[in-house]
């Protein structure tokens, strides 16, 4: 049942449980859109009935198939991605019987898929990347290269909310790979998802465990309260804050 329940959220609200795979108010093909799907699908039966454009067989085998899926895998936007190319295909099915019925109400949804495209963007790049900042860690790039050339001492990075920091470190910093498996050093080296606790100067862990007098620091803006400030140089990013100890 958890499985139909996931399957009708997608149809139904275009929506999982992950607010980075859809923005709440626009879905993946918008909410509207739904009845040309349903336009579409019913012309697309009545085809295979009349035998008429056989070819379309491929896509009612394809949705099956991905509906098969649903049903007995738990889903989420991304596992069930293989459903989305049939769910267009409805879609522009629905719509050329429309233009063939109403040129009029044909042109009004192509207008208003227009505005809705509109709208997307507006909220793509305004208010959703704001809510999504954090999940991305956004400044983190900043904070990492700011640190690395201001401050020639150990740096330690915060685990509390960054999963696996020392990637984005590899990444911004380009390290070489030969220097960081000659230094790294694991929490646990026999796990299956080996968390680095150092390689080179970089450290991480939790900000609770940082030894607070040891170098600098990037932690969250959050965080910053649980150092004393009067011993560093602060540095705000967006979501995070560098703390070089003073000379």
């Amino acid at each position: 049942m958890d499985n139909v329940k996931g399957l009708s959220n997608i149809f139904l609200t275009q929506q999982d449980r992950w607010i980075w795979n859809a923005i709440p108010q626009f879905g993946e093909i918008y909410l509207f859109s739904m009845p040309l799907v349903l336009t579409g699908l019913v012309i697309l039966i009545l085809q295979q009935v009349k035998k008429q454009f056989q070819e379309n067989n491929i896509m009612l085998f394809w949705l099956g198939a991905a509906l098969l899926l649903g049903l007995v895998s738990p889903v989420n936007v991304n596992r069930i991605n293989i459903l989305f190319i049939p769910l267009v295909y409805l879609m522009a099915k629905g719509l050329v019987f429309i233009l063939k019925q109403s040129r009029l109400l044909a042109g009004l949804l192509v207008v208003l898929y227009l505005v809705w495209f509109g709208l997307f963007i507006r909220a793509y790049f305004s208010t959703f990347a704001d809510k999504i900042g954090t999940i991305f860690y956004d400044s983190l790039g900043d904070a990492i290269h700011y640190a690395a050339e201001n401050t020639d001492e150990r740096i330690t990075i915060t685990t509390n909310e960054i999963h696996l920091p020392f990637i984005y470190v590899l990444y911004y910093q380009r390290i070489d790979p030969h220097v960081f498996l000659d230094s790294v050093d694991y929490y646990d080296s026999q796990a299956a998802y080996r968390d680095v606790a150092s390689f080179g100067r970089w450290h991480f862990c939790e900000v609770s465990a940082m030894p607070k007098d040891e170098g600098a620091y990037i932690v969250e803006n959050r965080e910053v309260d649980l150092f004393d400030l009067e011993l560093f140089e602060t540095t705000h990013f967006k979501y995070y804050t560098v703390l070089i100890p003073k000379d």
